[in-house]
């Protein structure tokens, strides 16, 4: 018998429910040879019994099972096996039969007698009926699945997802789409226009002419708002559908949040100009400092000659004074560059606040408040406090300009931990505990434009003539210096807070060192090399040596310096070298002297603090000094005597 189309995984299982023995003992033979599994029941009890043990596909019910009526069994069967299907058997198939077999959805009906082609086509059709239903009950597993996974896809997709209609208004979207833009759910969603996510309404026919004339934008870069009014980078692929007439039926599309982003973007390209401008003004330190150093010795050289109650002596007093001034705007030029000479030590940042509490008063003024929210148990944090107090009044000098009709400062500290979501915002930083030191005061505060470029060197709101423009770029050098980074909040009118972060030191509390003994200068003599491109101060160094009777040599670079030593000049005492230098740097000459002569002794000298002694070749090795410029005459003698007294 053919039976294409039946699905081989349904089990071929037909019970039998038929009091007649012999009957059913026949039906049983026939099937077994066309390789069915038979079970027979010759009661309605044993028949419910064996469908709970056996599960069978169909079962063939006599209609008549001695008091019992077949009719009323097969729901029972589908109860106890929901899907199964039910034929009748019966010798008389009246109309009352026919319409009862119907309201108790039985499949067919074999009359009795009945031959073996019947039986076995009206089995072929209910395996066929039973394949049917199943791949009718797959397919609408599937479709579910399919629903649920691109359903899941909508809701879960990091994408807001949006469908509007042909005035703009968004009859559709995923949650998403409503997190990116503020909105309290879905729900509260649909029924907004796509118009209210523009700034304004020019900035929204643009964006809609576009895509009305290209009917597709792909990752379309656009700026829109939230609810609540804040700025939604985002990249956007939009599609516009249009009816057979031409006319716009729907906008559908996804937008990606790219905020975040955009943020790490501006951090690093503002990070990259700190950078780039950070190395120019150390440059420009470097050099304005050997002019210092030449300015102040040689207007004391003069001083020395001068009658102490003459104009002359004054004047030169005036100029000393304006050069110790310079110095101190070079080195603020310095640390922004973050090359600044620093002396850090443990310390607790409230302590320094508190120390400086009456002067702070005396910067603000009588009409300014002054409070301090200071935490207890704070961090301490590894800084040169002298660093920290230029960082405080620069912020309180703001502050302080920010209020002309008067107002209110706090300075609070705080410990504080940063999360990760925190720390991917300041990939710079080592650690995550911080001590958080703010200044917030209720001036004028910033608008978004200035407050984008407070950290820039150079760059102020103030009238010409007043302000160097290095204020917030020195707290920012410092402050990255130190391994932190800042914050600042401010809005227009509404006052500005800066806060800033500082890493938890691993270290224990510095001990205070004694101050060092003074040691009067005396004389220093013997042949000492001198190696520094810069005319002036060669000149100079030259002039302070050979009044104390050494005998020197001089060197515009490296090069110059090591052919001097290659002449078998003998008896040099010390070498004094720039760090940077032209054709050969002060570095690498030492290097090879040191190769040449081991127990030379040298002095470095640098426009910046460099970690020079600490490079492996220096570490630790004696007969080495450094000194920062400008230094006036007695300062690098006693350097020079120090280095000579050494033993080595």
């Amino acid at each position: 018998m053919d039976t294409i189309s039946i699905d081989q995984n349904i089990p071929r299982t037909v019970m039998i429910i038929e009091n007649d023995r012999d009957f059913s003992e026949s039906l049983k033979e026939v099937l077994e040879l066309e390789n069915y599994t038979v079970i027979i029941a010759n009661t309605a009890g044993e028949a419910k019994e064996k469908a709970a043990r056996y599960k069978p596909s169909v079962c063939l019910v006599d209609i008549h099972l001695g008091t019992y009526d077949g009719m009323d069994l097969i729901p029972e069967l589908e109860a106890i096996i929901p899907g199964v299907i039910s034929v009748i058997i019966t010798a008389h198939a009246g109309l009352e039969t026919a319409v009862k077999a119907i309201k108790q959805r039985v499949y067919d009906y074999l009359r009795k007698p009945i031959s073996v082609p019947d039986l076995l086509a009206a089995l072929n059709k209910c395996f066929e009926k039973l394949a049917e239903e199943k791949r009718r009950q797959e397919a609408g597993e599937a479709l579910a699945k399919s629903e649920e996974f691109y359903r899941k896809i909508f809701e879960e997709d990091i994408t807001g997802d949006f469908l509007a209609d042909a005035n703009g208004v968004i009859i559709l979207c995923n949650p998403p789409f409503a997190r990116i833009f503020q909105f309290e759910s879905v729900k509260d969603a649909v029924g907004s226009s796509l118009r209210d996510l523009f700034r304004n309404e020019g900035l929204w026919r643009e964006f809609n002419d576009k895509l009305m004339q290209e009917k597709k934008l792909i990752r379309h870069e656009v700026n829109l708002v939230n609810r609540k009014g804040s700025d939604v980078n985002a990249i956007a692929n939009v599609m516009a559908k249009f009816n057979a007439h031409g006319l716009l039926q729907e906008i559908n599309g996804y937008i990606m949040d790219i905020t975040d982003h955009k943020l790490l973007e501006s951090m690093y390209f503002q990070a990259q100009k700190m950078e780039a401008i950070g190395r120019f003004a150390g440059g420009i330190a470097h050099d304005f400092n050997n002019m210092l150093t030449v300015i102040l010795n040689y207007s004391m050289i003069l001083m020395k000659s001068m009658n102490e109650n003459s104009q002359e002596y004054a004047d030169l007093g005036e100029v000393i004074k304006a050069a110790t001034h310079a110095a101190g705007l070079t080195r603020q030029l310095l640390t922004f560059s973050r090359k600044e000479g620093v002396n850090p030590k443990t310390v607790n940042i409230n302590d320094i606040i508190l120390e400086l509490k009456s002067m702070m008063g005396r910067i603000l003024g009588d009409d300014i408040v002054l409070a301090t929210e200071l935490a207890k148990d704070l961090f301490r944090i590894d800084a040169d406090p002298v660093q920290i107090s230029q960082i405080l009044m620069n912020l309180l000098a703001n502050s302080r300009d920010a209020m002309p009709e008067g107002g209110r400062v706090v300075i609070s500290t705080e410990n504080v931990t940063l999360t990760e979501q925190e720390r991917v915002l300041h990939p710079e930083i080592m650690t995550s505990d911080f001590v958080k030191c703010e200044v917030r005061d209720n001036g004028i505060g910033m608008d978004e434009e200035t407050r984008l470029h407070a950290f820039e060197p150079f760059f102020t709101t103030k009238d010409i003539g007043k302000g160097t423009g290095l204020g917030l770029s020195t707290v920012f050098g410092i402050v990255r210096q130190r391994g932190g980074f800042i914050t600042c909040d401010s809005k227009k009118n509404t006052g500005t807070g800066l806060c800033l972060y500082f890493p938890k030191s691993i270290l224990a509390e510095t001990p205070q060192k004694l101050p060092e003994g003074g040691q009067e200068f005396s004389g220093i003599n013997g042949t000492i090399l001198v190696a520094e491109d810069n005319e002036g101060l060669n000149k100079l160094l030259v002039r302070l040596l050979e009044e104390q009777g050494c005998r020197v040599l001089t060197a515009a670079n490296g090069k110059q310096a090591l052919e001097h030593c290659s002449k078998g000049n003998p008896g040099i005492s010390l070498v004094i070298s720039d760090i940077m230098m032209p054709e050969m740097g002060g570095e690498e000459l030492v290097r090879k002297l040191i190769r040449q002569f081991p127990g030379i002794k040298v002095l470095f000298m640098s426009g910046y603090v460099d970690d020079i002694l600490k490079r492996p070749d220096f570490r630790n090795r004696p007969g080495m000094g450094l000194i920062i410029k400008p230094f006036t005459g007695k300062e690098i003698m006693k350097k020079i005597q120090a280095l000579l007294s050494q033993k080595g």
